[in-house]
């Protein structure tokens, strides 16, 4: 059985390709990105939303840098939010191998 939750944000980005929304779950004192979805580039304020399931060790979602030595490559992050949807059939990180 998992948990299942909806992480939603909305962001303001620049630049085309720069960044994605990152899932995944430590495991072994290991870092297992289990799932990787590009942001698209929207200049005025936009909200981003996506379905997470927990039941595989500690689970984890942030913004991560497609091009770590862009200079430039501002990311605006406003009203991050977590909603509990309740428990779930699945039982590990959606997008995991596997599925």
């Amino acid at each position: 059985m998992g948990h299942a939750y909806e992480v939603s944000f909305a962001y303001q980005n620049a630049l085309a390709g720069t960044y994605a929304w990152v899932t995944g779950y430590d495991k072994d004192g290991s870092g297992v990105e289990t799932r990787r979805t590009r942001i698209p580039e929207r200049r005025p304020m936009t909200v981003f939303t996506e379905r997470v399931v927990a039941g595989c060790g500690e689970v984890w979602v942030g913004a991560g840098s497609l091009r770590p030595g862009q200079a430039g490559a501002d990311f605006v992050l406003d009203d991050f939010s977590v909603i509990g949807l309740g428990v779930t059939a699945e039982a590990r990180v959606r997008g995991s191998p596997g599925e």
